[in-house]
């Protein structure tokens, strides 16, 4: 287990998560398999579970949370969390995959221009990167370090890893002209993590540091690293 990990949660043995869950008293195998819901009702039903574990989640973190609590803070019956959730894992997935998508759907390529230059483009990329990890900092901490701790929950997230990698390379081919890389698959992981472990850092973590200039600094790093000619101002 990683000291970063250690350090935002602490030591949390797996048994205890499986056994909070056994104590809720549901025997889950007995129940249906979980519903996709059609109907704008079921919907925002399914919204309030989801919310609900977020709200927990931060609060208390991941393993000291239960389904029955879960439900009892949504206000819907156990039954009702568990017609929509296969147990607290998957409205954890589910939680993690909007998460992303949320944030990665805001960047879309841009066309450049003498007022919108590459370096002006990355520079709305690592705001939008930057302002999506200024809400729910508590349960994206909660991400990070359960990532660090258990390969299945490293899993979990695997699905947002990925669809982040392909969205970034897509991002980097829409300026092919301009760009002095040609390894585009290595060349977004780069990207991705140095940008996630930079604003992870900044965020996470008490500083001084002015966070327009966090946002300027990274712009830099990565614009001079992936585009060539001009240096970035």
């Amino acid at each position: 287990m990683s000291f970063y990990s250690c350090f935002l949660l602490g030591y949390h043995d797996e048994k205890k998560a499986r056994r909070l869950d056994c104590e809720a008293g549901e025997d889950r195998e007995a129940m249906t398999q979980p519903r996709v819901p059609r109907q704008k009702r079921s919907t925002q039903m399914k919204e309030r579970v989801a919310q609900a574990a977020l709200e927990l989640f931060s609060e208390s973190g991941y393993y000291d949370v239960t389904t029955n609590e879960i439900a009892r803070h949504a206000g819907v019956s156990i039954g009702t969390l568990y017609s929509y959730y296969e147990d607290k894992r998957d409205i954890y997935r589910d939680l993690v995959d909007k998460l992303y998508r949320n944030v990665l759907d805001r960047m879309v390529p841009e066309e450049v221009t003498p007022d919108n230059s590459p370096f002006d483009v990355i520079c709305k990329y690592v705001t939008i990167v930057l302002e999506s990890h200024a809400c729910m900092t508590d349960f994206q901490k909660q991400i990070t370090a359960l990532s660090y701790q258990d390969e299945e929950f490293r899993k979990l997230e695997e699905a947002g890893r990925s669809f982040a990698s392909e969205k970034v390379e897509e991002l980097i081919m829409n300026y092919g002209e301009y760009l002095q890389v040609d390894d585009l698959e290595t060349t977004s992981f780069i990207v991705r993590t140095t940008l996630e472990a930079i604003i992870h850092e900044h965020m996470f973590f008490p500083n001084d540091l002015d966070t327009q200039r966090v946002i300027d600094e990274t712009s830099k790093v990565i614009y001079r690293y992936l585009f060539c000619d001009a240096p970035a101002s």
